[in-house]
């Protein structure tokens, strides 16, 4: 926690210093837990960013707005209150049904669509077409999650066997280990690791758990005006700078 605290302190000094030479920022929060492609730290420093589809999108958006991005490294707890707060202007890649009080922030148009998809051992990638073909099947699910109202129906019934994992790595680990049938994560996380590691074991099947749009949260304190957020973000979308960031990845 001092750790995380120093950090933020560092990160605030370095707000009020660009303020005093009169560069106005737009601050993003990012959580260095959440892993490629979203989040690619630096070599050097495991609290930095250096790069990613967050990184590359608030670097577009600030530059739309003629300003500099600053990045707060926030754990998901605290990301709320630093947004309601003013601490942070922008909290993107998120979705109202994913906060408590989503009235309490401006929103964005729609980025992108994002999805809960099925990661499986390429042996079994025809296997899973329907909610039915997952009776049986051990899952491998993240503590706290909430998924799909079918997938949480069958596990709380017994006919899917939920198997906790820590992490996108942990579950890999056990489905090549063959101690799990299926991990469920966003397929963005998912195509990633198959592209960068893993395209002659895993797959994607073709059953998809849950599709979602993503946006960006706004703080109702941020000095930037909305208008002009919403204008760029739509900019962005409506000329393919986002689909190309995504297509990096």
């Amino acid at each position: 926690m001092k750790s995380i605290l120093l950090y933020l302190s560092i990160c605030f000094v370095s707000f009020n210093v660009c303020a005093e030479n009169g560069e106005k920022v737009l601050t993003f929060n990012y959580w260095a837990e959440a892993g490629p492609p979203f989040v690619i730290l630096s070599d050097d420093s495991k609290q930095s960013i250096s790069s990613g589809i967050l990184k590359d999108l608030a670097d577009l958006i600030a530059r739309r707005l003629n300003t500099s991005p600053l990045f707060i490294n926030i754990p998901v707890r605290r990301t709320d209150s630093q947004l309601g707060s003013g601490s942070i202007d922008i909290n993107c890649l998120t979705n109202p049904i994913w906060k408590d009080n989503p009235d309490a922030y401006d929103w964005s148009p729609p980025l992108f669509k994002g999805a809960d998809r099925f990661l499986v051992r390429k042996s079994d990638e025809h296997e899973f077409a329907t909610f039915a073909d997952l009776n049986g099947k051990k899952l491998g699910v993240y503590n706290g999650y909430i998924y799909q109202e079918k997938i949480m129906d069958m596990i709380k019934s017994g006919d899917i066997d939920a198997v906790k994992v820590s992490g996108i790595d942990h579950g890999i680990k056990l489905l090549l280990l063959d101690r799990i049938d299926l991990l469920i994560d966003f397929d963005t996380l998912l195509n990633f690791k198959i592209k960068t590691s893993y395209s002659d074991q895993l797959a994607l099947v073709d059953l998809v758990a849950e599709t979602y749009d993503l946006y960006c949260a706004y703080s109702k304190k941020t000095t930037f005006d909305i208008n002009q957020l919403n204008d760029a973000l739509t900019g962005l979308v409506e000329n393919g700078e986002i689909k190309a960031i995504l297509s990096q990845y």
